[in-house]
């Protein structure tokens, strides 16, 4: 089965400042800030059963310690 993370507005303009904030303390480091998000969501897509059920069906993914 296949499935698909979406990301809500509140979700992406977080992601927007966090990118911007990242930015503003070192160029690139917003885009490594980035991709390690968009990594941590393809594993929860490919396996979302590894990641515990918080509220309802949504489940909680921790980005690793940023930056790395």
């Amino acid at each position: 089965m296949s499935y698909t993370v979406l990301l809500l507005g509140k979700a992406r303009r977080e992601l927007a400042a966090a990118f911007q904030w990242y930015e503003e303390r070192q160029t690139g480091l917003g885009d490594r800030f980035v991709a390690t998000v968009m990594h941590k969501l393809s594993l929860i897509e490919k396996e979302p059963t590894r990641y515990p059920k918080r509220i309802k069906n949504y489940r909680e993914a921790v980005v690793p310690v940023f930056p790395i």
